[in-house]
């Protein structure tokens, strides 16, 4: 590793949004091409820096310094080394000019060293020099330290803006810190344990501290869609991340001590096992439980107009509302949005438009709910169930005497907590469907609530609409009964989902895009559905060879082109993409909202961003390389909850990692997001593999709280009655 200092001129090239190849000049004059990860307009023309990093050849542009890092460095030209000195008390331009007449480009080595100096001019008297002196040793300092950090913290992968953040928590202190400490990289975004862990091994840290144990052992039950795993389990992960050779050296009692003192872990012994869940998951079901229980009283009398419902649907949703929390629950085509739709009606009947809020998990499935309601004319209050928490946690939000949530079996345990908490005093209708897959975060709340036999539930059995075999193939999945698909060429309106034996699934999506390309939008209407997002059927490699059969005008050579389906990665609020007159340098935090697994589609390129719409009047903007986006030409199922298209193209995959994750709750969710056609492409064979399989079980102990809640309030009732 070398270093170099340099003037930057200008940028030459930009290869990317986060390289540039740099004009810079030596000391002596001399030209210098700097190859540098830096966002546009991140260096100030001018300005001098010393860069850390390799030279390394070019064939047709000769010799270039491919730098790992960089930093502003102190001043070196006489015109800013006197601006800097004007800086100190009793010091102008005329003192200035004979200090560095003095002392030359050794002027400011030369007061850190003898801060008193600078007594012999003008009028800076002693305190003043001191002072002077401890300001440029620091600055000294902290323009050493930058360089030094940067240089620590590359090559391993951390993301950029983190190395800025180092530096302002801990100023000069900071190699010290992480020396001490590597693991304090984890709280800084988009870094995880494995990362810090790969960063703390490789710079010497002991693989065997009681520190190291317990991250790990946090790491693992923290990856786990259980909020409670047994302590067997977590023994096991920590001997495997402690490998062979410090097998001896496991402490695992100790590290799991110090996780509980420390309020990160919390424990349990059921029939003589011992549980583990970290402190806020555990929490997080206590809460619930207990807020569940402040919803379990009558509900506000409703005159409950009904008309158009079977006898079935009306006793289902009359049962749902009895208390002021329920379920409503039921698969595809038994009429539970429009059950539902009636109960809204006779809401906004008695007590008016502005008494329901209608929340759903996405954006997509927000829209959805909002359609169907207009479809039958009923216009109220739908947003998504985080835009919702959002206002009221900012002291922004509204309250609402209903609230009904649709798409329930999505919400996770932190969410369906800030849920209740926040709507304390409104009454709750939970809409979901069980038998789909659990929430991409932890636990399986609404799952074990319906399990829970204490919150009312609405049930419907009864197929109603006449929707086909994606219907009827749901219904036999989900309740482990023969089903068939019909070859491609039987398709129609009944006869809506096909089998295509094909072991070359791009082949077969090539054929499908050709039939369907002139009767349809391929783009907004098809959508690929696969099991992982590694390997030769993910979504990663899938994107790049669809986005070719599937969007020809795409320039392939860009992350992103017009029509381009996009997909959210990550929660978060993100820049306005309406705005045509914006900075493309600003930091890419904005207020509009988007939910992990929303799907949008480009339609703009503007300075170096894409400008993508997500539905809901929600157009954002993000740079090519923010790697909360993705594009979506094929997804997981997982990301597809809560979301539907006209044709589900399902590819039944045998490979190893589809095997771990595909089930029979995946298959069912899978389907069930084709509105009007659903292709699977693979064998039966593997189908019927997926369909043996139960993936959706997950670890809780939230359906036994709430009816321990729920018993410790009826003793209580019946103490105060006694």
């Amino acid at each position: 590793m070398e270093e170099i200092s340099g003037k930057f001129i200008r940028e030459t090239v930009r290869w990317s949004p986060e390289t540039a190849v740099l004009s810079c000049e030596s000391r002596a004059g001399a030209r210098i091409a700097v190859i540098c990860d830096c966002e546009l307009n991140e260096l100030e023309p001018g300005m001098h820096y010393r860069f850390a990093g390799s030279w390394t050849p070019h064939k047709r542009y000769g010799l270039q310094f491919k730098a790992s890092s960089y930093a502003p460095e102190m001043p070196v030209t006489e015109r800013a080394i006197l601006d800097y000195l004007k800086r100190f008390s009793g010091v102008g331009e005329k003192t200035a000019s004979l200090i560095y007449a003095r002392f030359g480009s050794e002027t400011l080595d030369r007061i850190a060293e003898d801060p008193l100096v600078l007594t012999q001019f003008g009028r800076v008297k002693e305190d003043a020099a001191k002072d002077a002196g401890d300001m440029i040793r620091r600055d000294l300092e902290c323009a050493k330290t930058q360089l030094e950090l940067a240089s620590y913290l590359s090559g391993y992968g951390f993301p950029r803006e983190m190395f800025r953040q180092v530096f302002q928590d801990f100023g000069a202190k900071a190699m010290r810190a992480l020396k001490v400490n590597p693991y304090l990289t984890m709280k800084y975004d988009r870094v995880g344990f494995l990362l810090a862990d790969k960063f703390a091994l490789e710079t010497g840290f002991p693989p065997v501290r009681l520190k190291r144990q317990a991250l790990a052992i946090l790491h693992f039950i923290e990856g786990k869609g259980d909020v409670w795993v047994s302590a067997e389990s977590a023994l096991a992960a920590l001997r495997n991340v402690l490998t062979d050779r410090n097998f001896k050296q496991v402490r695992f009692r100790d590290a799991v001590r110090l996780l509980i003192r420390a309020k990160k872990l919390a424990g349990r012994k059921e029939n003589g096992v011992s549980w583990l869940a970290a402190a806020k998951d555990a929490q997080n079901e206590e809460i619930i439980a207990e807020e569940l229980g402040k919803h379990l009283i009558p509900n506000h009398e409703l005159e409950m107009d009904l008309e158009g419902l079977s006898d079935s649907q009306a006793k289902a949703i009359t049962e749902a509302v009895r208390l002021r929390i329920g379920c409503f629950t039921g698969g595809p085509g038994t009429g539970k949005t429009y059950s539902v739709a009636r109960f809204i009606k006779a809401v906004i009947a008695k007590y008016g438009a502005s008494s329901i809020c209608v929340v759903a998990p996405t954006g997509k499935a927000m829209v959805r709910s909002k359609e169907a309601l207009e479809q039958i004319g009923i216009r109220c209050e739908t947003r998504t169930l985080h835009s919702l928490l959002l206002a009221q946690e900012s002291g922004l939000g509204g309250n609402w005497q209903f609230i009904v949530s649709d798409e329930s079996s999505m919400i996770d345990a932190d969410l369906m907590r800030r849920f209740l908490v926040n709507n304390a005093t409104s009454s709750i209708l939970l809409v979901g469907d069980d038998g789909q897959l659990p929430p991409v975060g932890k636990g399986r709340p609404f799952a074990d609530i319906l399990a829970s036999g204490v919150v009312p539930v609405g049930k419907l059995t009864e197929t109603r609409r006449n929707s086909g075999l994606i219907v009827e193939a749901c219904h036999a999945v989900r309740n482990e009964r023969i089903w068939k698909p019909v070859q491609f060429r039987e398709l129609d309106a009944g006869n809506n989902l096909a089998l295509i034996q094909s072991g070359n699934f791009l082949q077969t999506i090539e054929k499908l895009v050709g039939h369907y390309r002139q009767s349809r939008d391929i783009i907004k209407e098809m959508q690929v559905i696969t099991g992982v997002n590694k390997g030769e059927n993910g979504t990663f490699e899938l994107n790049n060879a669809l986005r070719g059969i599937m969007n020809p005008t795409a320039d392939l050579d860009e992350k992103y082109s017009l029509d381009d389906p996009v997909i959210c990665l990550k929660n978060g609020n993100y820049l306005d993409g309406t705005d045509e007159n914006f900075d493309e340098t600003e930091s890419e935090d904005g207020q509009i909202y988007v939910s992990n697994g929303e799907i949008g589609y480009v339609i703009a390129i503007r300075k170096g961003m894409a400008i993508v719409d997500f539905g809901a009047e929600r157009i954002v903007r993000f740079r090519f390389g923010n790697r909360n986006f993705n594009l979506a030409y094929a997804v997981t199922c997982h990301k597809m909850q809560g979301s539907e298209t006209p044709i589900a193209v399902i590819l039944l995959d045998t490979s190893f990692g589809a095997g771990l994750v595909c089930s029979r709750e995946w298959l069912y969710t899978a389907i069930s997001r084709a509105k009007q056609i659903c292709i699977l492409i693979g064998r039966m064979e593997t189908a019927e593999r997926y369909c043996r399989k139960i993936g959706g079980q997950r670890q809780t102990y939230l359906t036994e709280r709430i009816r321990e809640k729920q018993g410790a309030m009826d003793a209580g009732t019946e103490s105060k009655a006694e």
